[in-house]
């Protein structure tokens, strides 16, 4: 058996810190039940990934206003098995994209699906649709992706997005494979993000990070070189995490001001928002504080 890994992370940019912190108090909840769940005898990473994203999914809806201009994606990768499931272009009223995009992987002989009508058969067996509902702040732009390792040495990876209706019918990178997601159990796992539309896929930013994994670079200098290519070939910023299998490493890199994210290893949270923040707390103290 090995220790289990798992981190998570949310959008990359320069957005002010009062909403970076609020999307870092739901990575941090969501990463430390994904790892409770992860010592459960018979739990597997790609299910793990799916509670994770599908909890931030939640969270971020309950604290921010929705907008109704948005259309939403997400894609899951089994890293033991090479199975993929991705959606996108879906509006609030579909469901959960994450638990779609898990059961275009399991059930639909497509493993990328475009457009509500694409997912209906999908929709029976997940939770109803997104509700328009918040506070003061509005949520038109989102992202959360998760990386995590399991005891039997099994990566899995998710991620799961929104966009502006303008641009529907247009497959996001977050939801490419390859692009903003990919696992394979003798590499690692990454969730990456490109700033500027199509700047992921144009330089396979996820793709590039894997395959400095597996030239034994550590995740974070593979995920720092891959989003310093993105930036000099075609201008744009980003960020993202990754697992190797190998060396049981994690890395988090990006090169806009912000972005939130959160990991647990050994029963202990590393956690941050700006470049230089890696903050920790052990789990036991984090579980004191949330009582209270």
């Amino acid at each position: 058996m090995k220790p289990p890994l798992i981190v998570a992370h949310s959008i990359p940019g320069d957005y002010p810190p009062n909403i970076a912190n609020i999307k870092l108090k739901i990575i941090k909840e969501a990463v430390y039940k994904g790892y409770i769940e992860l010592q459960q005898s018979d739990i597997k990473a790609v299910d793990v990934v799916e509670h994770v994203v599908k909890h931030v999914e939640d969270e971020l809806h309950d604290n921010f206003k929705v907008m109704n201009d948005v259309l939403n994606g997400a894609g899951i990768m089994d890293g033991s098995n090479s199975t993929i499931g991705s959606v996108s272009s879906l509006s609030n009223e579909s469901g959960s994209p994450i638990s779609l995009a898990r059961s275009a992987k399991d059930q639909s002989q497509y493993q990328m699906l475009v457009g509500d009508e694409s997912v209906r058969k999908l929709r029976s067996s997940h939770s109803k649709g997104i509700s328009i509902k918040g506070d003061q702040h509005s949520l038109s732009d989102s992202l959360v992706g998760c990386v995590c390792l399991d005891k039997f040495g099994n990566v899995s990876v998710a991620s799961s997005n929104t966009v502006a209706k303008s641009d529907a019918g247009v497959l996001n990178d977050a939801v490419l494979p390859a692009c903003g997601f990919y696992a394979d159990n003798d590499v690692g796992g990454c969730s990456c993000y490109g700033n500027l539309p199509g700047s992921a896929s144009r330089i396979g930013l996820v793709h590039r990070v894997n395959d400095l994994i597996k030239r034994d670079f550590y995740p974070v200098d593979a995920v720092k070189r891959s989003l310093n290519v993105m930036k000099e070939r075609v201008g744009s910023n980003g960020g993202g995490v990754a697992i190797s299998t190998g060396e049981k490493e994690i890395g988090v890199a990006f090169t806009t001001q912000r972005m939130p994210w959160a990991y647990v290893a050994m029963d202990t949270m590393f956690y941050g928002i700006e470049q230089t923040d890696k903050y920790t707390i052990t789990l036991d103290n984090y579980r004191r504080e949330q009582r209270k």
